[in-house]
């Protein structure tokens, strides 16, 4: 089973994401030698290109969909159907995996194995509520 590879990242200037399978009148995504670059795009056909510097770090599609079937992404902040649980989607270089991050009744992070959280997530449905761009929140800590 191959799962699609899609990214998107946060201008934060028009407030707005890019998305890495979309295209764009004024600015393209590409593969460079830094990783995922944010171009912009140039209007008199010159050739010339720059890097757009006010983006968000790129965060990657978990190749799962939320129940009205929106694609869920790293930063998107989720709630769980049933459960009533909201929580961040985050990558965990120590699983080397997506895993859901939300409050406990102490009040403090706490970041489950991808193996357990994301099938549970799944099994009891979820939506997307929003992203960490929106909330302020972030799991760069």
């Amino acid at each position: 089973m191959s799962r699609q590879h899609k990214y998107r990242a946060w201008d934060k200037k028009n407030k707005i994401f890019i998305y890495s399978d979309q295209i764009y009148i004024d600015f393209y995504f590409e593969f460079g030698v830094n990783g995922l670059m944010a171009l912009e795009a140039d209007p008199n056909c010159t050739g010339d290109t720059k890097e757009i510097r006010d983006l968000e770090p790129v965060e990657q599609f978990t190749g799962l969909l939320d129940k009205a079937g929106v694609e869920i992404c790293q930063g998107d902040i989720v709630r769980v159907v049933h459960k009533r649980v909201i929580a961040e989607i985050v990558w965990s270089k120590a699983f080397a995996g997506f895993c859901i991050q939300f409050k406990n009744k102490y009040n403090t992070e706490r970041v489950q194995h991808w193996r357990k959280s994301i099938p549970w997530l799944m099994k009891n449905g979820c939506e997307i509520i929003g992203h960490i761009h929106e909330s302020g929140r972030s799991s760069d800590r």
